[in-house]
């Protein structure tokens, strides 16, 4: 089990790591950004923030360009690219022009300049596995294991969860939003059969005061209840209930004892 920052007097449930945080000195920032105009001047902004957010990154949950997203099996990548950022910035002005009537919330445009910013920075919304499996894998020079960039995954089709679920989360961050990246490595079960051991890497987000499960992996959006966070932390796992249509429902963490007694 890892913890990367918990609640005092909370536990994760096993085999469940998350990483979270806010800067919520910043929630109005990127409406700042994005009404810049000279693009070097724009970068220099987000180059400030960016900054910011390395300093302050083990309170703020932010992953740096120096901390592993770990993709199992010793895999991993950085997300060190500038460019990464620059491109969400321009999503951001360029939706959020679209929207000058505010016919949407602020959350929904947030919500699609992410989408639009992996999509393209990905080369869309396929899965090349095993170029993936390939551009994850760590070298070793001068028996040093160097992790690699997520620059190398750019535009190959070849995007999965963690990926997806990092980068989604640094961009919530970037917002001032509260962000939680999860990872579980749980076991499903089909009746009283053991099916497979599925690892997900997910995020939850808390904006507008309301907990929102942000999977853009699965397509899976809907509500949370409020104690949602404490209920993982404390080891109920994340049980996403009846009436939220989701695909495998199982990857969200309920513990293996409360599956074997359901099942």
């Amino acid at each position: 089990m890892e913890k990367y920052y918990s609640k005092i007097g909370f536990y994760l449930a096993p085999n469940v790591k998350i990483r979270f945080g806010q800067e919520e000195s910043i929630q109005d920032l990127w409406k700042q950004i994005i009404e810049i105009d000279d693009v070097k001047a724009r970068h220099e902004r987000i180059d400030k923030l960016l900054k910011l957010m390395e300093q302050n990154k083990e309170k703020n949950g932010f992953l740096g360009k120096t901390d592993k997203v770990d993709c199992g099996d010793s895999r991993g990548f950085l997300l060190d690219d500038k460019y990464l950022y620059y491109l969400f910035f321009d999503n951001l002005k360029t939706l959020n022009n679209q929207n000058k009537d505010g016919k949407f919330s602020d959350g929904a445009v947030i919500n699609s300049a992410i989408k639009a910013t992996i999509t393209s920075y990905a080369g869309g919304d396929k899965v090349n596995r095993e170029l993936r499996l390939e551009l994850t894998s760590p070298t070793i020079i001068d028996d040093k294991l160097i992790v690699p960039s997520i620059k190398k995954q750019k535009g190959k089709n070849c995007f999965y969860c963690s990926e997806r679920a990092s980068i989604a989360h640094n961009f919530w961050l970037l917002t001032g939003t509260s962000s939680y990246f999860c990872w579980t490595d749980t076991d499903n079960f089909v009746g009283d059969k053991q099916s497979k051991n599925d690892a997900h890497h997910f995020t939850i987000v808390k904006h507008d005061g309301k907990f929102k499960l942000y999977d853009l992996a699965l397509n899976n959006f809907c509500l949370l209840e409020d104690d949602v966070i404490d209920k993982l932390l404390s080891g109920q796992g994340l049980i996403v209930g009846p009436g939220k249509t989701v695909a495998n429902p199982g990857v969200y963490a309920q513990n293996l004892e409360s599956k074997l007694e359901k099942n």
